[in-house]
C-alpha cells in the first residue's frame, strides 16, 4: 500500500541566484541586492510549523460579531482589573525561552479563565513553569516512565553543554506535544525559573553604557542599594547562565521524577487560521478569518500565543528599530520575513491609529493586537523586573506589553489552548496509554481520497478504567471517529475485537483533541487486557480523509553535514554582508545622504569591498567559524523515534499495515537535501483512571453476605434491651437496625455499578479482597444478638419459631444467634445499642473504600 507523505510547513527553501559558496572569491562577483539578502535570510530563518490551517477552511465572522476592543487584564471593560485573568509579566532572560513563556502565560490565561466561569477563587492566580517545559521538550523519554520500548524517543543533546537546550527556540506546538503526554505543566514552585546554586547576573547602565556583574544571590540587595536610579544607575537582574567564574555552567537541569509529574491536563489546543497571507507572487493580504479567529479565543477567555519578527529576540539586544516605534511601543513589520520571537496576545483595540507606528512603516489601517511580552516589567519583582513596554498612566512604570498591527506581515503560528480543570484530581492516581514521545516540529500530513483510518494497540499495565481517547488533527473542520476494541493476545489487525466505545466529534481547528467517554460508558481493563483505539479523520470542507505522525530531525549523515554546513556558510555570509551593507546606509544617511542615495552607494562600497582581500579574510576568520560551529552543533542535537512493531497500525479501506514496515520509507521521502527526519508513532493516547478490581468470586461473597445481612435485618426484631424478646429469637435496636440498613444499601449499590453479570463484568469500583473477605465474615454471624426474655424454652408452636438458616458450620452451639461483637473484636453487652454495629461497619467500610478509590466525578 503507497502511502504519499507530504510535510506542510510554512517554511520554504530559499535560493539566491548567483551565490556561490566557495571559494570566498566567488561570492565577489555575485551581485546580489539587500531584498535578496534580506528575503533569503527570512525564508531560512521562517519558523518551522505544520499548515494544520488553512485560511479557505475557517468561516470569518462579520465585525459586528465582535466588541471594538477587548482586554483580558479587565474582562468586563469596568476599568477594575481585580477579575483579571492574565498574570503578571515574567522576564525570560538569560535564555531564549519565548515561545516556553509564550506558551504558558497563553496556558496560564486559559486555566484562570476556567476557573472564574466556574465560580472558583483566582485571587491568587496560578504561575506555572517554562523550565520545566522547556527542558523535557529537549529531553528523551526515560525508561524509568515510559519502558524500555519508548526509551530514548525525544532529543538527544550530545553537546558539552546541558544548557544548550535553553537557547534551541521553539514554538506553541512543543508546548501542546508535552503537555498532551502529561509532561506538565507544573507549578513555578515546584520547578521555578532559577539555578540551583542562586546566582544572579546583573546588568548595570550608567550613563548609556552597559556592564554586568555576576554574584550570589546574597549580595543582590546590597549591590542595589548601592547602584541606584537617583546616582544614574539602572538595573535589571536574572538568574545566570554561569557561575561566578563566568566559564562554569550553572545547573538549569531538571530531574527526571518531574518527567510525568503535571498540575493540569491539557484537554485541547487551537491552532488558527494565519492572519497574513501571501498569493503565488508573493504580495500580503490580511486574512480576516485569522483575525476573527484570534479574537474569537479572547473572547472566550484563552489568551493567544503567536509568532512574529521581533527587532531583537532577546530583551535588551541592541537593535536599529527599524519597525518598532519606541515612544509608543507599537510594531509593525511590512516585509514578509521570518518571525524570530514568540509572545502572547491578550486583547485589541480596532481603534488603535495606524499614526502610533512609525512612520516610514505605517499600515493602511488602524487596528493592534495588546500583546505581552517576556522581557520584565518595571513593576514586577527580582527575578521579572525590567524596564520595558507600555508605560501605565497612573504608575509610571513599564508594564511589559507592546502594540502589535493587524497587518504585520509577519505574525504566525497562532495557538491556543484549553484545559480540563475536572480531572486535576487525579493526581498520579491515572495514566497515558502513548507511544509519540517526539516532539513535533513538522508535521507529516497524509491525504487520501478513500476512507482512512489510523490505529494504536495498546496493553493495560495495571487495572484501570478507559475514559478518555485523543488525536490530533491536521485539517479544520474535521470530523474524528474513535473506537475502542478489546483485542485477544493473538489478533493481528487492530478491528479484530470486540468494539466496546464509540466516539464522533467534529473539529473547528486542527490541533490537539480529547474526546471524553461518557461516565456511563468508561471502558474498565484489567492487567494485561490488550486493546486498541481507531480514528478516522475526514475533513469535512475538501472531503479528504488524513492521517498525521510528528516529525523532527534526525542525526545527520556525512553526505547531510556537509550540505548543512555549505547552506550555512551562504547564510552568514548574507548575514555578514548585509550588515556591512546597512552600517554603511546607516552611515551614510547619518552625513546627509538621502536614502536612495544611501543605498546605491553602498551597493557600490559593498561590490569593491567583496573583490578585497579583506573580504577573503573575514570570510576565513569569522564566517566559515560561525557555520562550521553551528553545522556542528546541529550535528550533536538531534531527535530519535521508537516505532516498534504491533504500535501503531494505518489502513486504507479496511486493509490494515504496521506503522513500523512503513516508517522509514516514510522518512525518506520526506528527508531534505541538507537534514533526515525521524517520524513517530500514530498521535493516539488514551487517558485512564487507575482502579483495583475485585474477582468474580468476591463479588458473588459479596452478594451472598448481602443476602444474608438482609435475612437477619428482616427476622430480627426491634428492642431496647431485649427484654422483651425471646431467647430464641435475635433483636436489635433501631439505631442499630437503621445503619444495617444503610449499609446494605450502600453495599448493594457497590454490587450494582460492578455489574451484574459475574461471569463478564470487569468490576469498575468494588473493594478489595481483604475488605469483601472481612465483611463476608462479619455478615455470616448475623448483625443481631439474642433475646433475654426469661424462657426456658420457646413454648411457641413449630411454625412460630424462629429458625437459624445458617449453614451448619456457621451456627452457634445449642442452635443460638452468635455473637457478632465479638466476631468484629469488641466486647458485647447485652442490650447494647450499637449490637447490630459490626454488620453494619462492615458493609460501610466497603463504601468508604469504594469512595476512596472512586472519583468525584460530579
Amino acid at each position: 500500500m503507497k502511502h504519499p507523505a507530504r510535510i506542510a510547513a510554512l517554511a520554504v527553501a530559499a535560493t539566491v541566484a548567483g551565490l556561490a559558496l566557495t571559494p570566498a572569491a566567488a561570492l565577489a562577483k555575485s551581485a546580489i541586492s539587500a531584498a535578496d539578502w534580506a528575503e533569503a535570510v527570512a525564508a531560512m530563518n521562517s519558523p518551522s510549523y505544520s499548515a494544520y490551517s488553512s485560511t479557505t477552511d475557517a468561516v470569518a465572522l462579520s465585525d459586528d460579531a465582535f466588541p471594538e476592543k477587548y482586554d483580558l487584564r479587565d474582562p468586563d471593560g469596568d476599568g477594575n482589573t481585580s477579575d483579571s485573568v492574565v498574570t503578571p509579566v515574567k522576564f525570560q532572560n538569560p535564555w531564549g525561552t519565548c515561545w516556553g513563556f509564550s506558551a504558558i502565560a497563553a496556558s496560564e490565561t486559559s486555566i484562570l479563565s476556567s476557573m472564574q466561569a466556574d465560580n472558583m477563587d483566582i485571587s491568587d492566580g496560578i504561575d506555572l513553569s517554562e523550565r520545566h517545559l522547556t527542558w523535557f521538550a529537549y529531553s528523551s523519554a526515560p525508561e524509568s516512565v515510559v519502558g524500555s520500548a519508548q526509551a530514548g524517543e525525544g532529543f538527544h543533546n550530545d553537546t558539552a553543554s546541558d544548557n544548550y537546550v535553553y537557547n534551541l527556540g521553539g514554538l506553541a506546538g512543543y508546548a501542546t506535544s508535552v503537555f498532551a503526554s502529561g509532561i506538565g505543566p507544573v507549578q513555578e514552585s515546584d520547578v521555578p525559573y532559577k539555578n540551583e546554586e542562586d546566582i544572579v547576573e546583573v546588568k548595570v547602565v550608567k550613563d548609556g553604557i552597559p556592564f554586568y556583574e555576576i554574584l550570589g544571590l546574597s549580595e543582590l540587595e546590597g549591590y542595589a542599594k548601592e547602584h541606584t536610579k537617583a546616582d544614574g544607575y539602572t538595573l535589571s537582574a536574572y538568574y545566570s547562565e554561569t557561575l561566578k567564574d563566568e566559564t562554569t555552567e550553572a545547573t538549569w537541569k531538571v530531574d527526571d521524577s518531574y518527567y510525568n509529574v503535571s498540575a493540569y491536563e491539557l484537554e485541547e489546543s487551537h491552532i488558527l487560521p494565519e492572519c497574513a497571507t501571501f498569493d503565488e507572487s508573493s504580495n500580503y493580504s490580511l486574512n480576516q478569518e485569522g483575525v476573527d479567529a484570534i479574537k474569537s479565543e479572547l473572547l472566550a477567555g484563552r489568551a493567544v500565543s503567536i509568532a512574529y519578527r521581533a527587532e531583537s529576540s532577546y530583551a535588551n539586544e541592541p537593535n536599529d528599530l527599524t519597525y518598532f516605534n519606541i515612544d509608543t511601543w507599537s510594531s509593525y513589520t511590512d516585509i514578509p520575513t521570518g518571525a524570530n520571537h514568540a509572545v502572547t496576545i491578550v486583547g485589541y483595540d480596532d481603534t488603535y491609529s495606524a499614526e502610533n507606528f512609525i512612520a516610514a512603516h505605517r499600515p493602511d489601517h488602524d487596528g493592534a493586537w495588546l500583546v505581552k511580552n517576556s522581557w520584565g516589567s518595571e513593576d514586577s519583582d527580582f527575578p521579572n523586573e525590567n524596564d520595558w513596554g507600555i508605560v501605565d498612566e497612573k504608575t509610571g512604570k513599564h508594564t511589559g506589553y507592546f502594540w502589535l498591527s493587524y497587518y504585520d506581515q509577519t505574525i504566525c503560528c497562532a495557538e491556543s489552548f484549553v484545559y480540563d480543570l475536572d480531572a486535576t484530581y487525579l493526581s498520579d492516581e491515572f495514566s497515558i496509554d502513548q507511544y509519540d514521545y517526539l516532539v513535533d516540529d513538522t508535521t507529516l500530513e497524509n491525504e487520501y481520497d478513500e476512507k482512512t483510518s489510523s490505529a494504536n494497540v495498546f496493553v493495560a499495565e495495571q487495572d484501570q478504567m478507559l475514559r478518555a481517547l485523543t488525536c490530533r488533527t491536521v485539517k479544520p473542520n474535521t470530523t474524528v471517529t474513535y473506537e475502542v476494541y478489546l483485542l485477544d493476545d493473538d489478533v493481528k489487525n487492530p478491528t479484530d475485537g470486540k468494539l466496546v466505545a464509540t466516539v464522533s466529534a467534529n473539529y473547528q481547528y486542527g490541533g490537539f483533541h480529547r474526546a471524553a467517554l461518557d461516565e456511563k460508558t468508561y471502558v474498565p481493563m484489567r492487567e494485561g487486557q490488550r486493546y486498541s483505539v481507531v480514528t478516522t479523520q475526514h475533513c469535512e470542507t475538501d472531503g479528504k480523509y488524513y492521517i498525521c505522525a510528528s516529525t523532527n530531525q534526525a542525526k545527520l549523515t556525512e553526505e547531510h553535514y556537509d550540505a548543512l554546513y555549505r547552506k550555512l556558510v551562504q547564510q552568514k555570509s548574507q548575514a555578514f554582508l548585509e550588515k556591512k551593507r546597512e552600517a554603511w546606509v546607516e552611515q551614510l544617511e547619518a552625513f546627509g545622504s538621502s536614502r536612495e542615495e544611501a543605498e546605491a552607494q553602498a551597493a557600490k562600497e559593498l561590490a569593491e569591498y567583496m573583490s578585497s582581500a579583506q573580504w577573503d579574510e573575514d570570510f576565513e576568520n569569522i564566517v566559515e567559524p560561525e557555520a562550521k560551529s553551528e553545522a556542528d552543533t546541529q550535528l550533536n542535537t538531534y531527535y530519535v523515534a521508537k516505532v516498534n512493531p504491533g504500535e501503531s497500525y494505518v489502513a486504507t479501506d479496511g486493509s490494515w499495515e504496521d506503522w513500523s514496515t512503513l516508517v522509514e520509507d516514510v522518512a525518506k521521502d520526506n528527508a531534505g537535501a541538507d537534514n533526515d527526519v525521524v517520524v513517530d508513532n500514530m498521535p493516539i493516547k488514551t487517558y485512564a483512571e487507575l482502579k483495583s478490581f475485585a474477582s468474580v468470586d468476591e463479588l458473588k461473597a459479596l452478594a451472598a453476605a448481602i443476602e444474608r445481612a438482609k435475612a437477619a435485618l428482616a427476622s430480627a426484631k426491634i428492642s431496647a434491651d431485649g427484654s422483651d424478646v425471646h431467647p430464641a429469637d435475635t433483636w436489635m435496636t433501631q439505631a442499630a437496625h437503621d445503619a444495617l440498613a444503610a449499609a446494605i444499601e450502600e453495599a448493594e449499590l457497590t454490587l450494582a455499578e460492578a455489574g451484574a453479570d459475574y461471569a463478564t463484568t470487569l468490576a469498575a469500583d468494588t473493594p478489595d479482597s481483604e475488605a469483601v473477605r472481612q465483611a463476608t465474615s462479619i455478615l455470616s454471624t448475623d448483625a443481631v444478638k439474642a433475646g433475654t426474655k426469661q424462657a426456658a424454652k420457646d413454648e411457641r408452636p413449630a411454625g412460630e419459631q424462629a429458625k437459624d438458616e445458617r449453614p451448619a458450620s456457621e451456627q452457634a452451639e445449642g442452635g443460638h444467634v452468635g455473637d457478632t461483637a465479638a466476631a468484629a473484636g469488641a466486647t458485647p453487652k447485652t442490650g447494647d445499642a450499637g449490637a447490630g454495629a459490626p454488620a453494619a461497619a462492615g458493609l460501610l467500610g466497603i463504601a468508604a473504600l469504594l469512595a476512596s478509590k472512586r472519583r468525584a466525578k460530579d
